[in-house]
């Protein structure tokens, strides 16, 4: 069983998506920490007008820390997938923060999308003329159809 574990190298995933992570954290962290400690408030509403600099600035800092299950979920399936894996992960990790998993849910579903893109490449074989479309089309749409219904339906549901 461990050697199972030892091939699956999920510490090793994790520990290159933790790697394109720590910068956002940084950057949206310091802005919002900078914008509401000069009085800024990261719930403002940019669409409207009257807001100051530092609303500007806690609200993006806000947005980007709210995008972080969709940064970890696309590290950890391009780590284990290379590029195909790249748009699953986006769109799985942000149907993880669309059904209010957060943060463990982008994990779970960065996995998911990753493992889904190898087993695609792995399986689905298709014609010499159309092998160009493997991923381009092909892979992305069925890795991220699947992984979102299954994080929907499956992953989603239980744990909300």
């Amino acid at each position: 069983m461990k050697t199972f574990f030892n091939q699956l190298n999920l510490k090793g995933h994790l520990l290159t998506a933790i790697s394109y992570l720590i910068p956002v954290v940084c950057g949206a962290g310091f802005m919002i920490a900078i914008g509401m400690a000069l009085g800024g408030d990261s719930s403002t509403d940019l669409t409207k007008t009257g807001y100051s600099f530092w609303d500007v600035l806690a609200t993006l800092g806000g947005a980007g820390l709210g995008m972080l299950p969709v940064v970890i979920a696309t590290g950890i399936a391009y780590s284990i997938a290379d590029k195909p894996g790249i748009a699953p992960g986006l769109v799985i990790g942000l149907t993880a923060n669309a059904v209010g998993l957060g943060f463990i849910g982008g994990l779970i579903g960065g996995f998911l999308a990753g493992y889904l893109v190898v087993l695609i490449i792995k399986y689905i074989k298709m014609p010499n003329w159309a092998k160009g479309l493997m991923p381009m089309l092909v892979i992305p749409f069925i890795a991220s159809l699947v992984g979102g219904l299954i994080m929907v339906y499956v992953i989603g549901a239980p744990i909300t």
